[in-house]
């Protein structure tokens, strides 16, 4: 008599249990694999958010004194965590350090420079986008058609890979200055009026 009944079942049983132990062992492994691409995803957002001051001007009237910080501000639910915060930490550009200031969407956001919108009721992020129309707040998203609502950069991930679409006209009737630079590597969208 082999040790779990049969040798042939036991066999089979054994075989059975190993796999179902490898499963079990492999499936924390496949959600780590996904947090670390949502989580690389939105270092590379963090990163483009950074980089875009190097590419867009804001009017001088858009800053208190020469020495007042950008300020980053995120609204709706939060995907970076402390991703855009660690991004941000210690930098400057142009002299100006960064602050990062997180919004609720009651909240009037227009006394910030860069507004990433987390938002995926549309109703509320046209909304969003038309009390904002002719401030100097570069309007970022990640929403399908939010250039076409009237946002200026869109993120769109294809290929596991982010992507950009811009909408210069919405940013210059803000009186932001777009370099030809990130219009190269982005898909020109328009702002779609309604019908």
């Amino acid at each position: 008599m082999s040790f779990l009944g049969t040798s042939r079942w036991g066999y089979r049983g054994i075989r059975f249990a190993a796999w179902v132990l490898a499963v079990v062992a492999f499936l924390p492994s496949l959600a780590f694999a996904a947090a670390d691409t949502a989580d690389l995803e939105y270092r590379v957002k963090a990163s483009y958010l950074f980089n875009f001051v190097k590419f867009v001007g804001w009017p001088e009237a858009s800053f208190t004194n020469s020495s007042a910080p950008f300020v980053i501000g995120l609204v709706g639910d939060d995907p970076f965590g402390r991703t855009v915060d660690e991004t941000f930490a210690g930098r400057k550009t142009n002299g100006r350090s960064f602050v990062i200031r997180r919004f609720s969407p009651k909240d009037d956001p227009g006394n910030c420079h860069i507004l990433f919108a987390s938002l995926s009721d549309k109703s509320r992020l046209a909304k969003l986008l038309a009390s904002l129309r002719g401030r100097p707040v570069l309007t970022v998203g990640e929403t399908d058609r939010f250039g076409e609502l009237g946002g200026m950069v869109n993120f769109t991930v294809v290929g596991g890979t982010v992507k950009l679409e811009a909408n210069p006209e919405a940013a210059v009737a803000a009186g932001l200055k777009v370099s030809s630079k990130l219009l190269a590597v982005s898909k020109v969208v328009k702002t779609e009026l309604p019908q």
